[in-house]
């Protein structure tokens, strides 16, 4: 369907083949199909990232890890234009090391002292290496470092926050249920109040009211 619907807007509505009718009916159904589709992707997602936080230890940080990877590829994808595979390994392997640091064993023969103070060594090499690559192929050194620092660092603050000894669990619970209520309050509100756009350039579908509504309903959820 998408396909489809990409082809048809190569033609203005009033040169399509067909007329505009099947082009604005695969429209609406593309829209009734995303609002039904969000909420059971959002809702698994959610059932996933509980059950990882309920489990903690080595799950939660595999599931942040992942998170971090998939998040750390669309940062080197939207700064380098050309090949960023790359960049995204190297970041991809300091963050798998950092997540895993602090779960290895800490006690016999294998046991690692300081293991965030490790974690954070790995995010740093893993910046460096990508400075370098960056340098070489004059891409924004400084950009492609920051992308395991910007994510790998509140990736690893995550899990260091579920392995607090008092109430870990109930401070990661609270800090999901924010971030949720506000990304649905934001969703709910924008689309049913929609109205002017906060930064049209920047983000074409982001209004005040969908901010508003971001910035309320997580009261009520905390």
């Amino acid at each position: 369907m998408s396909a489809g619907l990409a082809f048809a807007t190569a033609l203005p509505l009033d040169q399509h083949p067909d007329g505009p009718g099947p082009l604005l009916r695969e429209a609406g159904l593309t829209m009734q199909y995303e609002w039904m589709l969000r909420p059971i992707f959002g809702l698994l997602l959610a059932a996933l990232a509980l059950a990882a936080m309920i489990a903690g230890g080595p799950w939660f940080a595999g599931f942040i890890a992942l998170g971090t990877i998939a998040g750390v590829r669309e940062w080197h994808r939207m700064i380098r234009k050309g090949a960023y595979n790359h960049y995204v390994l190297v970041s991809g392997i300091g963050i798998a090391v950092a997540l895993a640091l602090p779960v290895w064993p800490t006690q016999g023969p294998a046991a690692i002292s300081s293991p965030f103070a490790w974690a954070f060594v790995a995010l740093g090499l893993a910046a460096l290496i990508d400075a370098g690559f960056g340098f070489v192929a004059k891409a924004g050194p400084l950009w492609q470092a920051m992308g395991p620092l910007y994510l790998g660092v509140p990736g690893l603050s995550l899990f260091a926050l579920r392995a607090a000894p008092d109430h870990g669990l109930w401070l990661v619970a609270i800090l999901f249920a924010a971030v949720w209520a506000t990304d649905t309050g934001a969703m709910v509100s924008g689309k049913l109040i929609g109205g002017p756009k906060i930064s049209p350039i920047l983000s074409p579908t982001k209004t005040w009211a969908g901010l508003v509504g971001g910035a309320i309903l997580p009261w009520g959820a905390v």
